[in-house]
């Protein structure tokens, strides 16, 4: 046996005859590397590894020569060499385990310490198993030595590794700009060493703000200009690990009307005494508050759809909670509250019945990309959420796919549920070309009950809102299918169109994600909704970790429960669950997908990935605007829109305006404490309340609350 990269050398043996004897090669190859002497000597350095047979032959110095072969085999075993190189970092008090790797010469191999330390806490098996738990941070150097069993050609390797546990790190390297006279709140991040964190500063901060010991920047800044600082974090270790970094922030002057700006795109569903209705459109903003052009699409339960060009305008207030009015030629006004995050996108409700007895609802207000109003920009496989309303009232649900190139649809695929019957369906259709002012296209849709007619309002390459605008005969019966007229009648619906990415199947959902859904109760006709984090391995199975059901305002904690799923390529998602009425729908990209309910309660959901491994209320910091889903009927529906700031520590304080049965109204520096668990979910009470809601957070960046109020009411925030 050798070994690549080692000398080797042997020597033949033979008996009989008359020496000296002549070797040479009778067929097959020596190992490469090695070459054989007629004296019957294999010499070399190997250059790869593996067995090789071959047959040599050998003569006497007789005066006729006696002859004979025999049959060889070399086996040149890999160098001995260590590949795990980069054992992975570990955590103070928190077991940790990793398993050493090696490759070339003969197993079982055996591991020792050859210099250095491990960290403290931890030590190196026979086996290669580093474990332990972890009792300082701090990096350790060391090395590791490996032999194998090759008994008297034993190798043995060395390799220098670093483990590091913890090593304390600000992970925050710039701030976001500050607007003066408005409210500020940036949370600093750190890593590694023990929780929790205790934050100081040196140096100055812009007048009116100051940093609280949870690391979060807070406070009104009351004049321009920028400040440049060092912050300092230390963690809870005896004696603590300390870390500093410096930063800078600006505070811009009051930016007004200017910060909407250019091509909107928008969608809400609504309530008023004669039933349901829709309304989706786009707009033109001129940053000095006015809404120069734009087009809307109406549709109604009762009345005729209506498309009608809208001007308007807008003010934007120093608290964020802002108004628009539009108005067409035959159509409003409309007055609108609305919300914008930090990526120009908000949420938006309708904020003109001051009686209680008028018109109300919400929706979403997305920045559109005007370079992308064009067909080419469909082209793609895309899922959709659709809610609304049949023609005698019941709630009507409706989530599928379709493929859409060159003003083609084709593979179109759904799920519904009109009033708690679930069906299916196919379609196919064609696409209009898209208005290079508007982003408003309008589309045809061929199913199983005949043809129907939407419109969809460009936001990007990779988002649509789409609106259903045939009319509507109420009492005529919803056919049940989606994109259909049966007997004269077809469903009010609005919602979002997502384009799809990446390969589907069932390791898409792979991880946790937060499902929250909205539904009408059977058989009480009472308003419920329900969030929870799924657990997916990735492989048809599924656990949930934290649920809880909001019906008519009581909320309830779920057992824990599991069950499985399948996911086809197309992204249709088939669950089977423990309680039966289980979701169905169709995937977005990984964990993120919309969903209908399969039994009576005639649900609609979105799944999103949850984006962190561990929560706090720390996880819960900085500035946020929220606003409320659409509403599920109109004696109940409260509709809000709202900004707020949390101090990461377990204060958040709110304004907001609302609409609902009492009319308009407006709430201002209400404060709430909530309380984060580790998996997200959490609970939030408002001062002067007995009873509190509950939050799931998708991330620290955007997070829902189940209200505990009569209509079940699912606000949504973000940063």
């Amino acid at each position: 046996m050798g070994t690549v990269g080692t000398a080797y050398s042997y020597s033949l043996p033979a008996t009989g005859g008359i020496p000296p004897y002549v070797w040479s090669i009778n067929s097959g190859t020596l190992p490469a590397g090695l070459k054989l002497s007629i004296k019957g000597t294999i010499s070399g350095t190997p250059v790869a590894a593996g067995t090789v047979s071959f047959t040599v032959a050998i003569i006497d110095s007789e005066a006729v020569p006696a002859s004979t072969t025999a049959n060889f085999s070399i086996t040149i075993q890999s160098e001995l060499a260590v590949t795990s190189l980069s054992p992975p970092a570990g955590t103070v008090g928190v077991n940790y385990t990793t398993t050493l790797a090696a490759t070339g010469g003969v197993t079982p191999y055996t591991w020792s310490l050859a210099s250095g330390s491990l960290p403290d806490g931890l030590s190196l098996s026979p086996a290669g198993v580093i474990s332990g738990k972890p009792t300082a941070s701090g990096a350790s150097t060391f090395t590791v030595q490996v032999a194998d069993s090759g008994g008297t050609s034993q190798q043995t390797a060395v390799a220098q590794l670093t483990i590091a546990i913890n090593v304390l790190t600000i992970t925050t390297t710039s701030l976001p700009n500050a607007t003066v006279n408005l409210p500020y709140s940036a949370p600093l991040a750190a890593i590694g060493g023990v929780t929790p964190y205790s934050w100081t500063m040196s140096g100055t901060l812009p007048s009116g703000l100051s940093l609280n010991s949870a690391g979060v920047i807070v406070g009104t800044p009351i004049s321009t200009g920028s400040a440049t600082f060092a912050v300092h974090v230390a963690d809870s270790e005896t004696p603590p690990a300390t870390s500093s970094a410096q930063l800078t922030l600006t505070v811009n002057g009051s930016s007004g009307s200017a910060s909407m700006q250019g091509n909107y795109a928008f969608y809400l569903n609504g309530f008023n005494s004669g039933g349901a209705w829709t309304l989706a459109g786009s707009f033109i903003a001129d940053g000095d508050g006015n809404i120069t052009s734009g087009i809307v699409d109406s549709n109604s339960v009762v009345g005729i759809p209506l498309t009608t060009t809208i001007t308007g305008t807008y003010a934007m207030a120093t608290n964020g909670l802002n108004t628009m009015t539009i108005q067409g030629q035959s159509w409003g006004p409309m007055t609108l509250a609305f919300v914008l995050d930090s990526t120009g996108n908000g949420r938006m409700i309708e904020y003109d019945d001051t009686t209680g007895q008028g018109s109300r609802g919400s929706g979403v207000l997305r920045k559109a990309n005007s370079g992308a109003f064009s067909v080419g920009s469909l082209t793609g496989d895309w899922a959709f959420g659709l809610t609304g309303t049949g023609s005698y009232g019941e709630r009507f649900v409706d989530v599928g796919l379709f493929t859409a190139a060159n003003g083609n649809i084709s593979n179109g695929s759904c799920d519904t549920n009109d009033g708690g019957t679930y069906q299916t369906c196919t379609f196919t259709g064609t696409l209009s070309a898209v208005d290079p002012q508007t982003g408003r296209a309008t589309v045809s849709i061929e199913g199983e009950n005949g043809t129907n007619n939407e419109v969809v309002y460009i936001v990007s390459n990779a988002e649509l809102v789409m609106e259903q605008t045939d009319p509507v005969q109420q009492g005529g019966g919803s056919s049940g299918a989606p994109f259909s007229i049966s007997n004269g009648a077809s469903p009010v619906l609005a919602g979002s169109v997502l384009q799809q990415s990446g390969s589907l199947g069932n390791s898409s959902l792979s991880g946790t994600a937060v499902l929250h859904t909205q539904d009408i109760q059977e058989p009480d006709q009472l308003d419920q909704s329900v969030a929870g984090i799924f657990s997916f391995d990735g492989n048809g199975n599924f656990s949930i970790a934290a649920m809880d059901e909001d019906v008519a305002g009581t909320i309830t904690q779920d057992q824990p429960a599991q069950g499985t799923y399948s996911v086809a390529s197309n992204g249709a998602v088939t669950i089977s669950c423990q309680s039966g009425d289980c979701p169905a729908g169709f995937l977005i990209t990984v964990n993120e997908g919309f969903f209908v309910s399969t039994g009576a309660d005639c649900s609609f959901g979105l799944m999103e990935p949850q984006i962190s491994v561990s929560f706090s209320n720390a996880s819960i910091a900085g500035s946020y605007v929220g606003g409320s889903l659409a509403p599920l009927d109109y004696p109940n529906a409260v509709n809000e829109v709202a900004v707020g700031i949390a101090d990461g520590v377990g204060t958040f304080t709110e304004s907001s305006d609302f609409s609902g049965g009492g009319g308009l109204g407006h709430a201002s520096a209400n404060v709430a404490t909530y309380s984060m668990a580790a998996n997200g979910r959490g609970t939030m009470q408002s001062q002067g309340n007995q009873t509190s809601a509950v939050i799931y957070m998708i991330s620290p960046t955007k997070w829902i609350v189940l209200q505990p109020t009569s209509d079940a009411r699912v606000d949504v925030y973000q940063h």
